[in-house]
């Protein structure tokens, strides 16, 4: 028997997976792209799993399970996997749209629509904070803003957890074509054009390792970096795992 708040909450996710269908023939995905990012979108294991490889990795027992934060997201996958193990679940998301669902999928969150530039949320307040492919979107000097805000909102021996590509990747992940990120931006978006069957060109601004590393130690975090991909060829993407100095 399907009690009232699990009926709600189905019915809620098929609205969300309806409007995601809608979004996706409005981008102009194909049959086969279209169902794999609805499938994605759905999808919260992915933010759980990596939630619990997190609290791992930072060794986070339940007294320091305090205040979660996740910069850029989305439609909340990870808010709703941090509601699992954090007191206090915030999120912030630029584009309104996603921030009405985060509050309909996520009601225990503090969803706050605004650019991450400035977060709203006082010095050293969270124990994790974690941004998950949103970097390479946002244009290299607002990314130096981004780092310190998020080193700002960190407490002393908090963590951070951020996900991004590679500046030499050897397929572009946002264009779908070979070789398109080693290229200065206009003669990218050109090569792109022409050898993409990507309907709309997406600019983006990746580094590469040491660069996303540089990036993050200038603000006085700790950074670890793993490289993902295959061993011999340059790395698809980076794993940077940040700590706040106690001393800071």
């Amino acid at each position: 028997m399907v009690n009232a708040n699990s009926k709600v909450h189905l019915e809620g996710e098929q609205a969300f997976q309806q409007f995601l269908l809608r979004r996706a023939e409005e981008y102009g995905f194909s049959e086969t792209k279209k169902a794999a990012w609805v499938r994605t979108m759905l999808d919260t294991s992915r933010g759980e799993s990596t939630v619990q490889a997190l609290l791992a990795e930072f060794n986070l027992g339940n007294s320091s399970r305090d205040r979660a934060l996740d910069v850029g997201c989305g439609f909340g996958s990870f808010l709703i996997a941090f509601h699992q193990h954090f007191s206090c679940v915030c999120g912030i998301e630029i584009l309104a749209e996603r921030v009405e669902w985060v509050k309909q999928r996520a009601p225990y969150a503090e969803a706050v629509c605004a650019s991450a530039t400035q977060l709203p949320w006082p010095d050293s307040w969270f124990d994790l904070v974690t941004c998950t492919d949103v970097f390479e979107h946002v244009a290299y000097p607002e990314q130096q803003a981004v780092a310190a805000e998020i080193a700002r909102v960190l407490k002393p021996g908090g963590h951070g957890f951020i996900s991004v590509p590679n500046r030499f990747q050897i397929w572009d992940e946002h264009n779908y074509v070979y070789f398109g990120t080693w290229l200065p931006d206009p003669i990218r978006e050109r090569y792109t054009n022409l050898f993409s069957n990507n309907d709309r060109f997406l600019l983006c601004w990746e580094r590469t390792g040491s660069g996303w590393k540089t990036l993050f130690r200038q603000q006085g975090l700790d950074v670890r970096v793993k490289r993902l991909g295959r061993r011999f060829l340059p790395a698809n993407r980076y794993e940077l795992y940040l700590t706040k100095p106690i001393d800071s």
